[in-house]
């Protein structure tokens, strides 16, 4: 599968995350850069969740998963623990349209998200197409420890 490199501006637009461990919190971490206004829903936290939601405000539903979580949304994160809770995600944004990111199950994405370096207007993204996230962010981290100084200096 190839995936199209796009970069999306998402200042104001309603992007949902299902699900309450640390690939939701790597999630929210990008997408507060980006101005999102982000929804995030699970039944149980990370602690370190518990501390990113009040810190930047972030609508949180301490519940299960329902459809009518994704309705209207621009953007659809499913970062759960279970397959089947995933796969309902997925189906119910097919059906709705809402583009969708099933977090480690590229064959469930219409959209990935590349690893990203970005420093004093300039963006890097390094993509494999989802088929070795690990070999991305290795890239990421030569080239910031390449071209450190460089950026520094501008």
């Amino acid at each position: 599968m190839k995936f199209y490199p796009i970069s999306l501006n998402l200042k104001d637009k309603k992007v949902v995350i299902i699900g309450g461990g640390k690939i939701a919190e790597r999630k929210i971490k990008g997408l507060v850069k980006c101005d999102a206004k982000i929804t995030l829903v699970s039944p149980n936290l990370s602690r370190n969740l518990e501390t990113i939601i009040r810190k930047y405000k972030i609508k949180y539903f301490k519940k299960k998963y329902t459809s009518f979580i994704i309705k209207n949304q621009f953007l659809i994160f499913a970062c759960t623990s279970d397959n089947d809770v995933n796969e309902k995600i997925f189906n119910d944004a097919e059906r709705l349209g809402v583009l969708v990111n099933v977090c480690d199950d590229t064959k469930k994405c219409r959209f990935i998200v590349p690893a990203v370096i970005r420093k004093k207007g300039i963006v890097i993204s390094i993509s494999t197409d989802g088929k070795r996230p690990a070999l991305s962010k290795k890239f990421k981290e030569v080239l910031k420890n390449e071209f450190g100084n460089l950026w520094d200096k501008l």
